[in-house]
């Protein structure tokens, strides 16, 4: 069984999902996070490179591997990333690489939240804390093992992660100077402090207005609500018209 999908006039098919349920996808996802499909329309273009880390069951994904050239996603949900994989083949991508990790500031092994599988709100810890281990890789450990030398897009939603890794991307913004588009997840650990730290490389940041927040980034981070969508942000280095 597979659920057929059309939004903005992409289509493809969703045959694999975790908690969420295939009926989500048919009743609730031509109205799920309408601004970051307004992004992705408004930014992607055909010859991007593009990175979904945070893939889940292939919410971003799917639709963007119809806008760019190429796609590589990570996910640390073991559930999660089976489900997007056979998602990807149920839609015969052909420009599209999974890897099961989680982005993070080293090499090595986190765990992950059990209670949380197979929920879009999966998270790593600390090794010791947790039943189940997943590897851990640096942004550039993953592009070795994607073979792969550059980068366009970045989304990252990561429940909390970015707290760990963005400090440690911060050469890989400056080297390969892409768009990202970051998910801050302040109830989860992200402080407004990483973030505008890690990010001052960019010239711009905006909001969901498409208005240029970059020099009051911290302060809207901290009086902003922690809801998932509420804290969205576009990072970018030409000015978005």
């Amino acid at each position: 069984m597979a659920v057929d999908i059309n939004r903005n006039g992409v289509k493809f098919k969703v045959s694999h999902a975790c908690n969420e349920g295939l009926g989500w996808w048919e009743n609730n996802y031509l109205g799920w996070e309408l601004h970051t499909f307004k992004v992705f329309d408004k930014l992607l273009k055909e010859d991007m490179v593009y990175f979904d880390i945070g893939t889940f069951t292939g919410h971003t994904l799917l639709y963007t591997a119809q806008k760019v050239n190429s796609v590589y996603g990570v996910e640390l949900d073991p559930r999660a990333v089976e489900a997007c994989k056979q998602n990807v083949t149920t839609n015969g991508y052909s420009n599209v690489k999974l890897s099961h990790a989680a982005i993070s500031d080293k090499d090595g092994e986190v765990g992950i939240h059990t209670g949380r599988i197979g929920s879009s709100g999966c998270y790593m810890m600390e090794r010791s804390l947790s039943e189940i281990g997943v590897r851990s890789l640096t942004i550039e450990s993953l592009m070795n093992e994607w073979e792969v030398k550059t980068c366009d897009f970045v989304k990252m939603d990561i429940e909390g992660g970015e707290e760990n890794c963005l400090p440690a991307m911060q050469n890989f913004f400056e080297t390969h100077k892409p768009i990202l588009y970051l998910s801050v997840h302040k109830h989860l650990g992200a402080t407004s402090k990483t973030v505008v730290e890690s990010t001052n490389c960019f010239n711009y940041v905006y909001d969901k207005n498409f208005n240029n927040v970059k020099d009051s980034l911290g302060e809207i981070i901290d009086s902003a609500g922690s809801d998932h969508g509420e804290q969205d942000y576009l990072f970018t280095f030409d000015e978005v018209n």
